[in-house]
């Protein structure tokens, strides 16, 4: 990499790519807390605890991706674009958090009713584990908005104090020695997590929430974040969905728990391209050697992390190491796919939405494919190899769009949500954008757009 800066290697000035740094540093850290808080889990309640958590968290966040109809994605790619033309947030985004806030709050109620059913292992201390489980994730769900918006503005700096707040309060779930209590705490971090949210939505111009509006509106506005949404997070996630299906809750934990240092990577990779958005939004060129060194440097780091944390990992969850080196092994070998397509899924819903969903469709259409014919016969491991071949179909239909791309972008045709109108059914000021032209001769050859 020779003498270039951080701020040079990811495209970005050095103020832009030390925030990304920051907030990596602090969802490290969330990680860290969460790593100590599934410790106690294991410890208290066993692999099965653990694999109650993972199906818990992923059926709520999906739920919550639904029912928010996909404002989170769209009030990132709304402030991004914000942010690159140096104006303040619609006033409608306001209403729309509002609505948001009213229909989740209906949702994770609904579930802490249910949670007891979805975990799937009867018993008191579970029955108690759960609720707090699905109550914290939802309050987490709540927050979401706030710091996506933050995050296209790129300025996660609440969001670094919230994930901070939490890492202590999580780690503190070594001192349980009761699953319920596990659940209280994890729920009280939800709740912290949705107050400093509040705090921020309420200090900066155009979050604030606001009288919500009906539910067609909603879906009007949110429509195309929403399939991009569910889609984003099934092609990180839908392992865990696919092994709860098929395998008992000790092999979803071992899943889980083999899969931790991969998945943490896996968000530098999002935060590089969330934060970097509002710079390399439509009709601005690409820097496609940087992008690929960035992914390189996070599939090492992935890997190598990987193999350093198994024993780690093996302690802090009571687990004997032979028990998750395979399914360590086996996302250590699938973290170059998963890099690939998390860094570049943002920066494809931005230029070419339509084509991004469909690539998602297929990746997530091949990986169950994978699933059913299980080709490696590696048991719960399988499921990561079916995610890892359907995340390379995302990256691979996602890149082809990004470079065929010519030096003009028309947002109307290609910026998420373009042309839905405004939510009085009049004009919206994005359908009043012009087509933006990239700036020719700015960058090295190597970075450069266009038809190869």
């Amino acid at each position: 990499m020779g003498g270039l800066s951080a701020g040079r290697l990811l495209s970005v000035d050095r103020e832009t790519a030390a925030r990304s740094v920051l907030l990596w540093g602090a969802l490290a850290a969330q990680k860290l807390g969460l790593l100590a808080f599934s410790f106690a889990l294991g410890r208290v309640g066993g692999a099965a605890a653990v694999g109650v958590m993972a199906a818990l968290l992923a059926v709520v966040w999906v739920a919550s991706t639904l029912v928010g109809m996909g404002l989170p994605d769209r009030m990132t790619f709304e402030a991004a674009a914000a942010r690159g033309r140096d104006s303040a947030l619609p006033a409608d985004e306001g209403r729309l958090h509002g609505t948001y806030l009213l229909s989740l709050t209906v949702l994770t109620a609904l579930l802490v009713l249910v949670a007891p059913v979805l975990g799937g292992v009867p018993g008191p201390g579970m029955d108690s584990l759960a609720m707090g489980l699905v109550l914290g994730a939802g309050l987490q769900g709540l927050s979401a908005p706030t710091f996506c918006a933050l995050r296209g503005l790129g300025r996660p700096r609440w969001e670094v104090l919230s994930l901070l707040l939490m890492a202590g309060m999580l780690a503190a779930g070594l001192l349980c020695s009761e699953l319920a209590a596990l659940g209280c705490l994890w729920a009280l971090a939800g709740a912290v997590h949705m107050g400093v949210a509040l705090v921020a939505a309420f200090r900066t111009p155009g979050l604030r929430p606001d009288w919500p509006l009906s539910p067609g509106r909603m879906l009007r506005a949110g429509l195309p974040y929403l399939g991009f949404g569910v889609g984003a997070w099934l092609v990180g996630n839908v392992d865990v969905l696919l092994a709860r299906g098929l395998y008992s809750a000790g092999e979803v934990g071992q899943l889980q728990i083999g899969t931790m240092t991969v998945r943490a990577v896996g968000t530098g990779a999002w935060v590089v391209a969330t934060l970097s958005l509002h710079r390399l939004g439509p009709g601005k060129p690409l820097p496609w050697k940087r992008l690929g060194l960035v992914a390189i440097g996070l599939s090492a780091l992935a890997g190598v992390g990987a193999w350093i944390f198994l024993p780690v990992l093996a302690w802090g969850h009571g687990l004997d190491p032979a028990e998750i080196t395979e399914t360590t092994w086996v996302a250590a070998m699938c973290a170059p796919a998963t890099m690939t397509a998390l860094l570049l899924l943002p920066l494809g819903a931005a230029r070419h939405m339509a084509w991004t969903l469909r690539s998602i469709g297929l990746g997530l259409a091949v990986a169950g494919l994978l699933v059913w014919l299980q080709p490696l016969d590696l048991g719960v491991s399988d499921c990561i190899v079916a995610i890892a071949g359907g995340q390379a179909v995302v990256a691979s239909g996602v890149l082809w769009a990004l470079w065929s791309q010519g030096p003009e972008v028309k947002l109307r045709a290609s910026l998420p949500g373009v042309g839905l109108g405004s939510l009085d059914g009049h004009r919206s000021p994005i359908d009043e954008r012009l087509p933006v032209q990239s700036e020719q001769g700015t960058d090295t050859p190597d970075e450069g757009g266009g038809t190869p």
